[in-house]
């Protein structure tokens, strides 16, 4: 009876050991990593966001060596100054094609365009109706013009009420033709990843089938913001600590035993010093030891040092293609705001008869601005399938495979900005600029 009282006592005391053991390792794994985040847009998960970007850092066993620590350092140093233009890059993408200012300011403009129209109308209405009235009189008294004293009271009606109309109804209109515009915008890259997705089963441009419906705009955004990140980022990253791009081919080197795939694993560790060190450890036993990734050994650290300044370069040569398109999304919306500020004065200016088209022709160039941010889809349309042409046709494998691709997507994509206004001419016969 004793006896069996001690054993169970010990398989307590055993049991109770193992449990705390357990709970310390796992404490002390979630102290050092953190698991991939899932944040999608559109129905697309965005890379940049499963790992903080100042992760994506070059790592190496001797990291921690008095002599060849610093340049591994240094190597670090470039890949953030590279990391801060993609968050730049990639945030800006986010927000200004996100941001919505028309649909923002449309009910308060409205309210502008009634004071500032009604206001005009109290002081000089008045006078410019006489005008306007007398001038009528003189064509048809004194020239003898009834044909053309018709016209222009006529032309003048038609000042008084679409002027009227615009005014009462200005939040309306500018909601309306925003949304016009934009579903334009979301077909015709709608278009372009049906293209894409007849060519195309694996990589970030798969993830076109996955937008969700109605989405079509912020799906293939959210599908580009992919592409570049992969491009400045991602595929450096992975050049400087695995010697070679395809993920694929990396992952099935891992351990499966591991819930997290080989790049995920070293990207998950924190940057805290025990995350750096859990990492040094896992580098040295794991990479370098059991997979034989010679991009982590001691005598690669010079080369990374190279290597790593080529994610600087692309990062900014394709960045600014990237944040131009959006900036430009923004800046015809905000060109729209400033032409309907102007809208009242204009109407008003229309009383005048030799001004009498100052309104109409207001509201054509207002008409353009919004046709040209439709048609804006075609320049992102343009951006979008020739990465996946160039893509296909110079795969990045390797690193020389890498630069080569950077070279041709930086000179197609500089070279169609520069062109962009020929695009749109050409698309649109002359008629936009």
């Amino acid at each position: 009876m004793k006896r069996k009282r001690i054993l169970i006592a010990s398989a307590i005391v055993l049991l109770f050991i193992t449990l705390v053991t357990a709970v310390s390792v796992i404490a002390a794994d979630g102290d050092t990593t953190t698991q991939p985040k899932s944040v999608k847009s559109g129905g697309i998960e965005l890379e940049s966001k499963r790992f903080p970007i100042s992760r994506y850092q070059a790592n190496n066993e001797a990291s921690d060596e008095m002599l060849k620590g610093p340049f591994v350092g240094l190597t670090n140093v470039t890949f953030s100054f590279a990391g801060n233009i993609v968050r730049v890059v990639d945030t800006g993408m986010d927000i200004m094609y996100n941001l919505k200012p028309i649909d923002e300011f449309a009910d308060a403009i409205t309210n502008v365009s009634k004071t500032v129209y009604n206001t005009l109308k109290k002081n000089f209405g008045e006078a410019l109706f006489i005008l306007t009235c007398g001038y009528v009189v003189y064509l048809f008294l004194v020239r003898g013009s009834a044909k053309e004293a018709m016209r222009r009271s006529i032309l003048f009606i038609l000042v008084l009420v679409i002027g009227g109309l615009w005014m009462s109804n200005a939040g309306y209109y500018m909601k309306t033709l925003n949304a016009l515009s934009v579903e334009a915008q979301g077909k015709l890259l709608k278009a372009g990843n049906g293209l894409v997705g007849i060519v195309r089963d694996e990589g970030n441009f798969s993830d076109s089938s996955k937008i969700e419906k109605g989405k079509e705009m912020e799906g293939t955004i959210a599908v580009m913001r992919n592409v570049y990140f992969d491009i400045a980022l991602k595929k450096p990253y992975l050049i400087v600590n695995y010697d070679q791009t395809n993920e694929k081919k990396i992952n099935e080197e891992g351990n499966e035993k591991d819930k997290l795939n080989r790049i995920d694993k070293l990207l998950s560790f924190k940057l805290s010093k025990e995350g750096e060190e859990a990492k040094l450890k896992y580098i040295k036993e794991t990479e370098v030891d059991k997979n034989n990734n010679d991009a982590l050994s001691s005598g690669n650290v010079f080369n990374q040092l190279g290597e790593s300044f080529i994610a600087v370069i692309a990062s900014i040569v394709i960045g600014i293609p990237f944040l131009a398109l959006a900036f430009l999304n923004f800046l015809l919306q905000i060109i729209a705001l400033a032409i309907v500020f102007f809208i009242p004065f204009a109407f008003i200016i229309g009383y005048i008869p030799q001004l009498a088209f100052s309104g109409f022709v207001t509201l054509g160039r207002l008409g353009s601005i919004y046709l040209l941010k439709a048609l804006l889809g075609i320049l992102i349309l343009f951006v979008y399938v020739m990465c996946f042409i160039v893509d296909t046709l110079v795969p990045p494998n390797g690193f020389g495979m890498y630069l080569l691709n950077v070279v041709v997507l930086a000179s197609i994509l500089w070279l169609g900005f520069k062109k962009r206004d020929s695009i749109i001419k050409f698309v649109t016969a002359g008629r936009v600029v």
